[in-house]
């Protein structure tokens, strides 16, 4: 009971029922299973620790029924009666009152109380329980110190969790049947004591586990079984619920259900029995080999009196197709009506009656209805193929449509198939093109992939095939077409499990993680025909998939929980036509794991992304480089397995992007892989890393070098063999801070280059020292002098070369590339735009609006990044991301489930997203500002960098998104540290030259997020004290380099200019522009107004382009000034950085 002060009078009587209340562990009686054979059930536990540390049980692990919409309390109350009662409120907290015995709650405003932990995880008094999941309710001491193994949670937002996980134990306790215990009593006792335990090691548990699996795996057979009803009759296409009852009911053995004529009834798993044809039919139920029963079927149905076809006979040409309809009388007649052709390779019907020729000839086809037929004969005429080159479109069923005389196809998504061009020499090369870039994106939306296949959107499209790619080579235009895509005409769907239509009323049963197939059939002018996957919207709720099979037809679902799942197949461009049903899982536990891999593994590859070698992966095709876990039973319901890397700076495992085992050095690693559901599975193993070429030895061709300060080179290194795989070297210098060597990797497939970076730093002389990280075959260190000279004068930045026209710039290539597409998906490119001063025209805006608008009403799942896109692009357009049509695209972001176990990425932009216009988050978010900035924080290395998926590996490309976000809390202690330790690491990064190495490349995006990190924070880049200028080198200046003749483009190496790189130098350059007019920043949106749309569609001229309207509504007197002023003399311009108080 809560304690409370005087007024009510009550706290000396709640510190008097918290200390009467002694328990002893239970006895085997005691266990208690609530729950009822093929129910969806949790796992309860109540144990009560004393102040010694001593833990008893109240309730011992007892299985509970689960019902829709319990929370917490509900299961409980259930688990707990008979044996007391479970009660809550907000003054007193939990409260359990035994019977015969006296409440036990909160005491000291919490300092005891009973504490829920859900797998592992502190959970508060609402949470909804799902079924599957273990639920221990623990008396704690003093803020639950005294609970060996609890890890209180790191940040405000998080929860405490049990690092000793006895979840599987509990539950495996709770599914023992009486007579096992009954059989084992001691060996059930020690579990019970391990499990309850404060001072048990995850290891006892373990073993413990794995005890208990093996009594769970003794048999208690079945003795007697009784199903009702004993007689069924049934119309055809009609369904019974048979039931089943063991004796006893603590059997282990399962009910096994099988027809012994098919053709009559067919019985589910479940045992729901279903008519298919009339007559009669024996359905047994069976337990085990001598325990089984019997129930007969009796099928009747309505017999096919007269069958008509629409057409008994047809002249067609090769590749036409025509649907025939069948009519039969009775109409309510249960016999189903089938199709067969006589010459399947001339002429072939499908299960709708849609018949499509092939070849000269005739065939006939027959359509069957219980004892009725007819006949319709087929004569099909050969088609003359043309002799110029003309597009044709293929159906996957054989069928050919044909441009009509304007040289446009009309298709629809019920159209599957690829453009073919005929009237050409044999072997004539072809490549398609039609699609569409996503604004100035890199993604594009394909309506026709190169080899001719057609993805069904909406719309009209102009489409070419050439003879190659025109992008890469002098390509010749082979023929032109439009492109219209329709609406299909789908009025209704149906989907058949295992040939049974699918209701919706009783729910599907799945067993574990093992997926079932639907057939999707759709109904399209009286019809119903196969729908192809192109045309379908699959959709299901968290924890469940439903996908397409595209190799076999169909679609494929499951879930991974045993919660009740809702499925919902939709048509794509009519999603009001639908059909949704129910699936839940029973619970398979698994009972052991193997992992297969090389046992040696030869390093030769580099991932240029993640600036590491690539290792041996679960996706490999060779079985050299892969490996695999494989979980018994296949379909367990939680396999998930935990990885411990035991020689990490040999090879460690990264869950990352699928990395896998990753390679550090040459040598041995050891590795242990432990299933989550039963840690009692587990396999240890070792791999031998070994370079595929091993260095031999390294010479240098110079020995002394000089250099002028801030300025850097390649070392020209004599390597043998010259393909080594790691030409990496640990470099020592004989005084510190004069230069700095760097080694680079890049590579390309089947190569791999090093390249050796020698920079500049301060005046002197230095000797430098190379040890190569490979030493396997004896390679000796390298040694050279470096003398560095005096650098050239400082030069005054050029602010309109470098800033004003080099948005501009960006501006034209943007614009460029839009091309009137304005679409979802192009919202940097707009922002960019839009934010930096440019107007398009309202058609253009509304074009976009109305794609933002269907994308977020669809309903797909859209995570914090592609939501902070559009907030800050809707804001700038001068439109409310609170109200996109209904939809508060703001609150999505401060409500967005487990966002905690995202990337800080996401939290970084949810961040900005809220302060873009200082949006007020309610108390009751999920994210509030001060979480989000205490979770990000969290991605922090020692060594001053963010990191994406944690602190471990970090990246100068999300420490710059990361300070961006944090820069309006720098008047935070926590922040303004983690903030210079950033800064401190973004310096120690750059090159002489003030760029940034990533992917191995120069990289322009890497340098602008930097840019724009210290533009938003309100740090002078361009003042030396700063630390990010190199002489004549600075981050603006730097940018100028990735400039190309159209755009800019992302890496220095290349010339293509790119989308990407060209929005992120552009708004990079913009804030730097606002930064130093003493604008509000980049992402300062609170006073934006956007510039008014141009007056129409017409190209204006570069002469007419408008001198840029930022739209803030701020004082830009001293905007002439500021540009005037040195760039040196810019780092007083750090005071207009915002100060956020939430």
């Amino acid at each position: 009971m809560k304690a409370v002060n005087g007024r009510w009078g009550q706290k000396i009587l709640s510190m008097l029922l918290a200390l009467t209340m002694v328990l002893t562990l239970a006895s085997p009686a005691m266990a208690q299973v609530v729950a009822r054979a093929g129910e969806q059930t949790v796992t309860v536990t109540m144990e009560y620790m004393d102040e010694t540390g001593k833990t008893e049980y109240y309730l011992t692990p007892t299985q509970v029924t689960l019902e829709e919409g319990d929370i917490l309390l509900d299961v409980l109350q259930r688990g707990y009666e008979g044996q007391g009662e479970v009660t809550y409120s907000v003054l007193y907290g939990f409260t359990v009152t035994p019977k015969d015995g006296q409440p036990v709650g909160e005491v000291g405003w919490g300092k005891k109380a009973w504490w829920p932990f859900v797998n592992s995880t502190k959970v508060g008094n609402k949470y909804e329980v799902s079924a599957g999941e273990v639920i221990r309710f623990v008396y704690v001491q003093d803020n639950a110190q005294g609970i060996p193994g609890y890890v209180p949670p790191t940040t405000g937002g998080g929860q405490g969790t049990l690092s000793i996980n006895k979840d599987k134990l509990v539950s495996s306790l709770a599914q023992l049947s009486q007579p096992q215990i009954d059989a084992n009593v001691e060996a059930y006792q020690q579990a019970l004591q391990v499990a309850v335990d404060g001072a048990s090691t995850q290891e006892q548990v373990n073993e413990q586990t794995a005890i208990v699996a093996q009594l769970l795996a003794q048999k208690v057979p079945a003795t007697d079984i009784t199903v009702t009803p004993e007689e069924v009759e049934l119309m055809v296409g009609q369904t019974q619920q048979l039931t089943a009852q063991l004796t006893p009911e603590q059997t282990n053995d399962t009910v096994v259900w099988y027809s012994e004529n098919t053709h009559v009834a067919q019985v589910t798993e479940e045992g729901v029995v279903r008519g298919v044809g009339e007559g009669t039919a024996v359905i047994t139920a069976q337990a085990n080999e001598t325990v089984k029963a019997t129930v007969t079927v009796t099928v009747t149905g309505v017999a096919t009196q007269s069958l008509t076809l629409s057409q008994t006979s047809l002249d067609l040409e090769e590749g036409q197709g025509v649907q025939l309809l069948a009519t039969v009388t009775p109409s309510n007649s249960t016999n189903p009506v089938t199709w067969q052709s006589s010459d399947p390779d001339r002429v072939t019907v499908d299960d709708s009656g849609l018949v499509v020729a092939h070849q000269a000839g005739t065939a006939q086809i027959t359509a069957t209805s219980g004892t009725c037929t007819q006949v319709c004969t087929v004569t099909v005429a050969a088609r003359e193929i043309p002799t110029t080159p003309t597009v044709v479109f293929q159906h996957t069923d054989g069928r050919l449509t044909f441009a009509d005389e304007t040289g446009t196809f009309t298709l629809s998504a019920l159209d599957e198939g690829k453009f073919i061009l005929e009237g050409v020499a044999e072997g004539q090369s072809t490549y398609w093109s039609c699609s569409q870039q996503n604004g100035g994106s890199e993604s594009s939306s394909v309506y026709i992939s190169s080899g001719g296949v057609f993805y069904p959107t909406v719309g009209e499209y102009q489409a070419y095939v050439y003879d190659k790619n025109p992008e890469w080579y002098e390509a010749t235009e082979l023929g032109a077409f439009r492109l219209k895509v329709v609406p299909t005409q789908i009025t209704d769907l149906k989907l058949y499990l295992d040939g049974w239509e699918l209701s919706g009323e009783e729910p599907v049963y799945l067993s574990g993680t093992a997926p079932k197939q639907v057939t999707v059939k759709g109904c399209v002018d009286g019809v119903y025909i196969s729908i192809p996957n192109q045309a379908l919207l699959l959709t299901s709720t968290e924890g469940s998939y439903i996908y397409t099979m595209d190799d076999e037809g169909g679609v494929e679902f499951f879930a991974e929980d045993q919660a009740m799942h809702t499925f919902t197949v939709a048509v794509m461009d009519q999603p009001q036509v639908s059909v949704t049903f129910q699936a839940t899982a029973k619970r398979i536990d698994v009972t052991g794991l193997t992992v297969t891999y090389p046992e040696v593994f030869y390093i030769e590859s580099w991932n240029g992304l993640g600036n590491q070698y690539v290792g041996v992966t679960s996706h490999a095709t060779d079985p050299e480089d892969r490996y695999e876990i494989n979980i018994a039973p296949y379909n367990a319901t939680v396999k998930d397995v935990v990885w411990v890397s035991h020689d990490p700076d040999i090879a460690e495992y990264q869950d990352t992007y699928n990395n896998g085992i990753v390679p550090k050095k040459a040598g041995t690693a050891r590795f242990t892989v432990t299933s989550v559901d039963n840690p009692a599975a587990s396999q240890t193993f070792s791999i031998e890393f070994a370079y595929k070429n091993p260095l031999e030895q390294v010479e240098l061709e110079e020995t002394e070098y000089s250099l002028p300060q801030f300025e850097s080179m390649d070392l020209d290194l004599l390597v043998t063999p010259s393909n080594a795989t790691n030409q990496r070297f640990t470099w020592t210098y004989s005084q510190e801070g004069v230069v700095k060597v760097m080694d680079y990797v890049t590579s390309t497939p089947g190569t791999m280059t090093t390249t050796h970076v020698l920079s500049a730093l301060e005046q002197g002389t230095v000797t430098v020292t190379g040890t190569p990280l490979d030493d396997t075959m004896g390679a000796q260190p390298i040694q050279f002098t470096v003398t560095v000279t005096e650098p050239g004068a400082v030069e005054e930045l050029d602010f309109d070369r470098y800033v004003t026209d080099n948005i501009d710039h960006a501006l034209t290539y943007l614009e460029d590339q839009l091309e009137s597409n304005y679409m979802y998906g192009a919202e940097w490119s707009l922002f960019t735009i839009l934010r930096s001063g440019g107007s398009l025209s309202q058609k253009d805006l509304d074009t976009y609006y109305a794609s933002v608008v269907q994308q977020v009403q669809q309903g797909g799942r859209m995570l914090p990044t592609d939501y902070f896109r559009l907030v800050v692009t809707l804001l700038v357009m001068g439109k409310d991301p609170t109200d996109v049509e209904g939809v508060d695209l703001v609150e999505l972001m401060y409500n967005y489930p487990n966002l905690d176990r995202m990337t800080s990425n996401m939290m970084a932009f949810t961040l900005l997203a809220l302060d873009a216009k200082e949006y007020e988050v309610p108390e009751n978010a999920l994210w509030s500002r001060e979480v989000l900035v205490e979770k990000i924080l969290t991605f922090q290395n020692e060594n001053g960098g963010f990191g994406l998926s944690s602190a471990k590996t970090v990246s100068v490309d999300v420490t710059a998104m990361v300070l961006q976000a944090l820069a309006p809390y720098r008047d935070q202690e926590a922040v303004a540290v983690a903030f210079e330790k950033a800064l401190d690491y973004l310096q120690g990064e750059m090159t002489t030259d003030c760029g940034y190495i990533n992917e191995g490349d120069d990289n322009g995006c890497t340098a602008a997020q930097v840019l724009t990190a210290l533009a938003v924070a309100g740090i002078d880049p361009l003042d030396p004290d700063n630390g990010f200028t190199r002489g004549n080198y600075n981050l603006v200046t730097k940018l100028d380099q990735f400039k190309r003749e159209t755009g800019f483009t992302t890496f220095g190496s290349t010339q293509q200019p790119d989308g990407m790189g060209t929005a992120q130098i552009g708004y990079a350059l913009e804030a730097y522009r606002r930064f130093v007019a003493g604008e509000p920043s980049l992402y300062d949106l609170t006073t934006w107004t956007p510039a008014p749309p141009t007056g129409g569609d017409e190209d204006e001229t570069e002469d007419d382009r408008p001198v840029p309207n930022t739209g803030d509504q701020a004082h830009l007197a001293g905007y002439g000034l500021a540009v005037m002023v040195s760039a040196v003399g810019l780092w007083g311009m750090a005071c207009f950085a915002r100060k956020k108080e939430d």
